[in-house]
Order: C-alpha cells, then structure tokens, then sequence
C-alpha cells in the first residue's frame, strides 16, 4: 500500500522578481514500512515537499494523497505524526500535560506513561514544557513523544537532531530506531551526514532534491520490502480505517479548552489587570444620571481589548512559536482551536462585565428591571463576536509586538465612530460615513439594550443595526479564513 503519492506535482515560488521551480513535475510513491532518508542542499525545496504532503501548501499542478486522502482532509492526519525542526510548546503548559493534550486528537494514541517512557521523561512529567528546565536533548525527546502521541503509521522527522549534543544525539537517534524497528514508516530529513550514516542500516531509499527533481537511491532493505510486499499482495491490508465521530470532536474541544483554562489562570496578572480595568466603574459618580451609559461604555472598551487584543496577540504569539503549525498536521480542526479561544475569552469577558454590573448595581442601586440588565448584558456579551474574530485575523497577518500599538488604533477608531462621542467641527463627509461603521451598529444596539432611547446619539432603526450585525460577522469571518489560508500558504 502506498501511505504517501505525489503525481505529477508542481510547485514555484517567486524569487529575485522571477518565477522558480522549487518542485518541477515530481512523481513520488512512499509505501508502508518504508525509512527513506531525504537529502537536499538549502533552498532545495525539503521542506516545500513535507508541507505539501502535510497539506500546509498547495500545489500549482499535481495531485498529493496521503492515506487515500488529500492532505488537507482531517482523516489523512489521524494516523500521521511529525516532528518539527523549530516549535515551542506554550509557556504554561508541563510535558505530561502537553503530552495529554496532544495524544487527545487522536484515536489510537498512546498512554501519556507509555510516551513518557518512550521519551525518557518520566522525572520531567511536572517541568514547565518551555523552559529551561529541559536540556536541548529532554526538549527534543518531548517532541519526539508529541510526533508519536498518535501511534501514528507515518511519521516525519524535521532534522531531529539539529542543535543537539553528541549524547543527546544518540539518544534521539535511539528513539527513532526504536520507533522503526515497530514496522512503521518514517520519512527523515537531514542534511547532517553522521545522522544519515547512523541509522542508514535502517533506510529503504535515500531521496535527493536537485533542480525540481528527486533522484533516488535504493538499498537491499527496499529490494527485501519489496518482496515482502509481494508475497502478502493477497491477504488484507492491516491498516484500518479511521474515522472522527462527534463524541471525539466534543472531547477534543473539551481538551483544548482545558488547555486554554489552564494558559489563563497561570497568568494571573493577565487575568487581574483585565478585572481590574472592569473595576474602574466604581470611580463614576453615582448620582449622575449618564451613571449607565459610562458603564456601558467602559464595558464595551475593555470587552474590544479582550477580544481584539488579547486573542490576537496569544494567537501571533502561538503562530511565531510553531505551535500553531504543530496544531494543524493533528486531527485537530481550525474551529475547535478558535472556539476554545472564545470559551475562554467568553468566560473572561462574562467574569469582568459581571463584576463590573455588581459594583455598578451596588453604587446605584437596582433602579431597573432584572431582565432589562439580563439583556443589556447579553447585548454586550455577544455583540463583541464579529470583533473578536476580527481578532483572529489580526492574529494571523500581524507579529504580536505590534498589534498592542494596532489595537489601540481600532479601539480608539471603534470610539471616534461609534457616533456617540461629539466630535465639533467634525466634516460633514465625515460625519456620514460613520453610519458605515459595525462599530456605530454595536453603539445603537447596546443605546437599545440599556433604554437610553433618550440619548441624542440614538436612532430606532433597530432592525437595520441587527443585519449589520450580521453582516459584520460574515464579513469579519471571510477576513478569518483568508487570513488562516494565507498563512497555511507561506508556512
């Protein structure tokens, strides 16, 4: 059975204002139990190719399968596993439960004992997973353990042993006979010569990039593979099919958004100082009678932070680390990812405009109706939605050093048009345009929420600020998708 297939694939980029073939019309079978060995000078197209056969690029013609599937099928990931040359695991996150969260995607996995194990780290099962706590060696052995989390039949190594010492070497190298030695197949790429003629006893083909092309070496081990193939054409393929159901959908978002729980309660002074922005309601007078509109206000402020700061800045903070990248070739879907992002940001957000109604509520009294704060809080709440996934596409198009100084750009902007801040001598054209801002849509829907019908900012086009609303999210979403395939493109 052939795990991987490349027919006929092309693959360019541009460089130096022209058009360069990285990959030129390549043809390339990997059948099970294979150990091939891929070879290449920098700039070779190495990683062009384990990124088409991940499904993180595209290719311009051609076709790649991987287990019968394309690529960019979450069913060609279930029995598929790689090890990255360069990937952080999140800050406050421990191995074993990184380990946990990884071997959640999948359907067959390992224990987390039996990877600790396997991965000799087992006395480091309680060390932060980024940091230095771990050695170069420990750190790869971690994602060595994250790559086989899976039981997977297919695992492809990104220069494994990049950086290491000569202990630490031998003791990756260790791990991926080990592996080998089980009958799987393993696709290695290495340009470091001991590496190669270290496990070369165990290689089938030793592949070689050069010009768009693959030249290729065969060993006696492919010629006994062969014949083994051969002689059990007739009888079953061992490989089952595999298949996510929703109970295994629910359990992985469950996982992610335990992981995402964890992230934020280990960062205390993240969570504090968003509270404590909420908190600042208390420093309103209570006997003015816009007490309710500056507390909306402020809630709407610090719910844009969370939403379009926060998210984005953990997001590009996640995609420059290649954890994001790791993420993508698990079964994991893009939507469990975002939506445990939204949990939590929900949960932070349902926490601060909760806290910030009590003081509120305590200061003024409770002067309206409960449903009437039920829904203006609820308003509040799920009107930030199309900008927190405005959020995500800031995320994924922006580096995290910046989007501090963007977001109070787009806050500040959110403020000017909203259309209810008087602005003097303010251009006519200008004036109009604000009716074109989601953010003024979101002001009238919340001026609605909170009875402020009285307010000179307000109009009673209810209905048309709820398509707006609607629209907002489809247009913000379409920005999302773009973003993400943009950045799965230039991975």
């Amino acid at each position: 059975m052939n795990i991987v297939e490349l027919k006929n694939v092309t693959k360019s980029f541009e460089e130096s204002g022209k058009q360069r073939k990285i990959l030129d019309n390549v043809n390339l079978s990997i059948q099970a139990g294979e150990f091939i060995i891929l070879k290449g000078e920098m700039g070779a197209g190495k990683i062009t190719l384990i990124n088409l056969i991940l499904g993180l690029q595209m290719p311009e013609s051609g076709t790649v399968t991987v287990f019968g599937y394309s690529p960019e099928q979450p069913e060609s990931k279930l029995k598929l596993g790689l090890m990255l040359q360069k990937t952080r695991a999140p800050e406050s996150l421990k191995v074993e439960e990184t380990i946990n969260l990884i071997r959640s995607f999948y359907l067959k996995s390992y224990s987390a004992q039996e990877l600790l194990t396997r991965s000799k780290l087992e006395h480091k099962r309680y060390s932060w997973a980024s940091s230095d706590k771990l050695s170069g060696g420990e750190e790869r052995s971690l994602y060595f353990a994250l790559a086989i989390a899976g039981n997977p039949e297919l695992l492809i190594l990104d220069e494994p042993t990049t950086g290491l010492d000569p202990q630490a070497r031998v003791r990756v190298l260790q791990q991926i006979r080990d592996f080998a030695n089980e009958g799987k197949t393993i696709l290695l790429v290495s340009h470091i010569e001991s590496d190669a003629d270290a496990i070369s006893d165990l290689a089938t083909r030793t592949l070689t990039l050069s010009h768009g092309q693959i030249q290729e070496v065969c060993t006696d081990n492919f010629e006994q593979l062969q014949q083994s193939l051969l002689a059990n054409k007739d009888k079953p393929s061992h490989f089952e099919k595999l298949v996510v159901k929703p109970g295994h959908l629910l359990s992985m978002l469950l996982g992610q958004t335990k992981v995402e729980f964890l992230k934020l309660i280990r960062q205390p002074v993240v969570l504090l100082s968003i509270l404590v922005l909420y908190s600042l309601v208390a420093i309103f007078p209570k006997d003015d009678p816009n007490f309710i509109s500056y507390m909306t206000g402020l809630a709407t402020i610090n719910l844009l932070i969370v939403a379009i700061q926060t998210l984005s800045i953990q997001i590009a903070t996640e995609r420059k680390q290649g954890w994001i990248k790791l993420l993508r070739i698990t079964p994991l879907p893009a939507w469990i990812y975002l939506t445990s992002k939204v949990i939590i940001a929900f949960i932070v957000s349902t926490l601060g405009t909760s806290l910030m109604f009590s003081l509120g509520i305590f200061k003024v009294g409770i002067n309206q109706p409960f449903l009437d704060w039920v829904i203006l809080f609820f308003s509040l709440i799920l009107g930030i939605i199309p900008f927190a996934i405005f959020g995500f596409f800031i995320g994924y198009i922006l580096e995290a050093n910046i989007i501090s100084l963007v977001s109070a750009f787009i806050i500040g902007l959110a403020m000017f048009s909203s259309g209810t801040i008087p602005l003097p001598g303010m251009p006519e054209w200008l004036q109009n345009l604000i009716p074109f801002s989601p953010f003024y849509h979101y002001a009238q829907i919340l001026i609605w929420a909170g009875h402020l019908q009285a307010s000179e900012f307000y109009n009673t086009y209810l209905a048309i600020h709820l398509e707006w609303f609607v629209w907002t999210i489809c247009i913000t979403s379409f920005l999302a998708i773009w973003a993400y395939q943009r950045n799965r493109a230039i991975s």
